[in-house]
């Protein structure tokens, strides 16, 4: 008997991304040897039906089933079997039957999915550069004002070099400084003001200087002279506003569209979850107080949304409850997940969900001997299928009543006379039965007591 060691981190990651997708026209599958057996002790519900046959996977040496709940795996280097419903995983190990979630591991597994870290790197020492010298700050010139024989406001073009000498010279306002008092730049070879004067670009060329001899009276000063606008202007900081990077929108989006805000131990809870993907599939796991992550099973996306619909164990602790959903795709994987409040119940539903039955009247608080008591329930059948009461009473016995089919609106109700010899202060119990058929049926089971 072939069996795994449910390191399953592999085989759920397959059922996330390839087993997603369902192969259409595909032949009749089976289940066979060790697969069959498992789904044996697992549940045929809870696996469901196959949707290939079993096959070698060349890339890990395993073989593997995808079914509607989730897959089978057959791990050749450790001989187990294992089922996964992607977050469950049943392993048919050497205790039995023994069930964890995927992100634990019992306490005899091996699991030699998780490779060694690699080896840290020998760190290198870095390269010794050679010592440099400070480069000497050049010190900042203001800038030259030159007195070229203009004003601001008439400006001696002809002083520049090779310009026609066609604007009049200004009028003798005063006495001006000689023009070779002022140095000529710093750095600016003569060579390259040349250039620039020969062939027309770059940088207009300082003026040539003045003659040793100019003085103060040949060179007429401008009436006033303006500082330069640069120099007592102050330079404005800029500051770029950072472009903020959007955020990338996942490829698979999940939210709840319905799901309950309280349920009662033993009734029935629905969770429904509408997705951007049109192809994959939808894993529902919900923990209550007491106990750890419970696989509710697989459902395959349809026109957008996964739904589920299930009873309530009669034995969870009441308080906080948790759901989450993992919708697998193609595109990608993503998870959706909310709480909802967990309530002591005093009715308690078994069999087919998909058969609703639901208390229209029933006994409420203590009920007196000899007195009358009604019982009703309204279904989703309306003049087919089959209702029936069953009252057990203290001292007496089971005393069934009246078969009855549900009326046009879907109702069965029985009018029922408590036994005059029932003891008091004790309690007793009503078992309502509705059949679809043969194999739908769906049961609705409630205490209450007799008066004091």
């Amino acid at each position: 008997m072939r069996r795994i060691v449910p390191a399953m981190t592999v085989a759920v990651m397959l059922f996330l991304t390839g087993g997603a997708s369902l192969v259409h026209g595909q032949e009749t599958c089976t289940f066979t040897q060790g697969f069959a057996e498992l789904r044996g002790l697992v549940g045929e519900q809870k696996v469901g039906a196959c949707l290939e046959n079993e096959h070698h996977n060349l890339d890990n040496g395993n073989s593997e089933q995808r079914t509607t709940g989730g897959l089978l795996v057959w791990r050749k280097a450790d001989n187990f079997t294992a089922f996964t419903d992607g977050g469950t995983t049943w392993i048919n190990g050497p205790n039995g039957l023994q069930s964890r979630p995927n992100s634990e591991r019992l306490a005899w597994e091996l699991d030699p999915v998780v490779a060694a870290a690699p080896p840290s790197p020998t760190p290198r020492p870095l390269p010794t550069l050679p010592a440099t010298v400070p480069v000497a700050a050049e010190p900042v010139q203001a800038p030259r004002v030159l007195n070229d024989g203009g004003t601001i406001a008439t400006p001696n073009y002809a002083a520049q070099a090779g310009a026609p000498n066609t604007a009049p010279p200004p009028p003798v306002t005063g006495n001006a400084p000689a023009a070779s008092a002022v140095p000529p730049p710093t750095g600016t070879p003569t060579s390259v003001s040349a250039a620039a004067s020969a062939t027309g670009t770059g940088a207009v060329p300082p003026p040539p200087p003045p003659p040793a001899n100019a003085a103060a009276a040949s060179v007429p000063a401008p009436a006033a002279v303006t500082a330069p606008a640069a120099a007592t202007t102050t330079a404005k900081t800029v500051t770029a506003t950072p472009t903020k990077t959007p955020t990338p929108k996942p490829a698979v989006t999940a939210k709840f569209v319905e799901r309950p805000d309280e349920v009662d131990t033993g009734n029935d809870a629905r969770f429904e979850v509408e997705t951007n993907a049109k192809k994959g599939t939808c894993s529902l796991t919900v923990t209550y107080r007491n106990t750890s992550e419970t696989a509710m099973g697989g459902k395959t996306i349809d026109d957008g949304r996964c739904e589920w619909k299930f009873t309530l164990p009669t034995d969870v602790k009441t308080g906080k409850a948790k759901a989450i959903v993992t919708v697998a795709a193609t595109e990608g994987t993503t998870t959706v997940e909310d709480t909802f409040e967990v309530k002591k119940g005093d009715t308690v539903y078994a069999g087919s969900v998909d058969l609703e039955v639901d208390p229209t009247e029933m006994p409420d608080g203590s009920v007196d001997p000899g007195k009358e008591i009604k019982v009703g329930v309204d279904t989703n059948l309306k003049r087919k299928g089959s209702c029936d009461l069953l009252m057990t009473w203290p001292s007496v016995g089971a005393v069934p009543s009246a078969t009855q089919m549900p009326d046009d609106r879907g109702r069965c109700s029985w009018t029922v006379t408590v036994p005059a010899n029932v003891p008091r202060n004790s309690s007793a119990n009503l078992l309502v039965t509705v059949r679809k058929d043969g194999s739908t049926v769906r049961t609705l089971t409630k205490d209450f007591k007799i008066s004091k």
